[in-house]
C-alpha cells in the first residue's frame, strides 16, 4: 500500500513539474524577439518601432528626439506592458501573433518634437515583426 501511495505522489509531482515547465516555456512567452515597425502611410522609410529581446525592450517613437525609452516588460495573457528603467513611462501593447497593437489609454503620453501625422503613434497603431 505504501508503494502505491509513493508512486501516486511521485506521478503527481512529475505532472506538476511538467505543467510548470510548459507554462514557463510556451504559454508565458507569447511574444517573439525582434523589431516591430509601425505601419505608416508614408514612403519616407521612417517609422516608430519596438525592439524586444529576452531581457529588455525599447520603444522609439520620435526619431528627432534624443530620448530613448528603454526598460523591462511583462506579459499577462495577451497584454505586453513595458516599463522604463526609471519608472517614469509605461507603454502597453496587445499581442496578436506577429503584431503588437498599441493601447494608448493604458500608456504614458507620447510627446513628439515634430508632430508628423504620418508617423504619430495613435491608439490601436499596429507594429509588425520584421524578419
Amino acid at each position: 500500500m505504501k508503494k502505491r501511495a509513493f508512486f501516486f505522489v511521485f506521478i503527481v509531482v512529475l505532472i506538476i513539474l511538467f505543467l510548470s515547465w510548459y507554462m514557463n516555456n510556451y504559454i508565458a512567452k507569447t511574444v517573439k524577439y525582434g523589431s516591430y515597425y509601425m505601419e505608416v502611410d508614408t514612403e519616407s522609410g521612417i517609422s516608430p518601432f519596438v525592439m524586444i529581446s529576452e531581457n529588455q525592450i525599447s520603444f522609439t517613437y520620435d526619431l528627432l528626439s534624443n530620448h530613448l525609452s528603454l526598460g523591462n516588460y511583462s506579459i499577462e495573457g495577451d497584454i505586453l506592458t513595458m516599463t522604463t528603467y526609471d519608472g517614469n513611462e509605461k507603454y502597453v501593447f496587445q499581442i496578436d501573433g506577429d503584431t503588437l497593437i498599441f493601447l494608448e489609454n493604458s500608456s504614458s503620453l507620447i510627446k513628439l518634437k515634430n508632430e508628423n501625422p504620418e508617423v504619430k503613434v495613435t491608439d490601436k497603431a499596429k507594429f509588425r515583426l520584421k524578419r
